[in-house]
């Protein structure tokens, strides 16, 4: 529980921690959208953004509810590099 009460200050990490567990080619998407922007170039076409959660039938839901609110709040539909980016410095802001 103290591990959940710390990580949980970094907006984004628990819900990378609980969406990870799942196989990477089916929980990032390339954005449909034309309004998604990344900070980071690649040789892709397009900006790759994680999934919603509607779009992903394989999901269970997490027995613990606060991982599944912040992949919600914080990662859905925004650019997976970027989103890691700022959940990596964050957790290494914490120690």
């Amino acid at each position: 529980m103290i591990f959940n009460a710390r990580v949980a200050q970094v907006p984004g990490a628990l819900g990378a921690l609980w969406i990870r567990s799942y196989d990477t080619h089916e929980i990032a998407v390339v954005a449909k959208s034309k309004d998604v922007h990344s900070n980071f170039y690649t040789n892709t076409y397009g900006v790759l953004v994680w999934a919603c959660i509607v779009d992903m039938t394989f999901v269970n839901l997490p027995n613990i509810a606060n991982r599944y609110v912040d992949y919600q709040s914080n990662l859905e539909n925004n650019p997976v590099l970027d989103t890691l980016r700022s959940v990596f410095d964050g957790l290494a802001a914490l120690s």
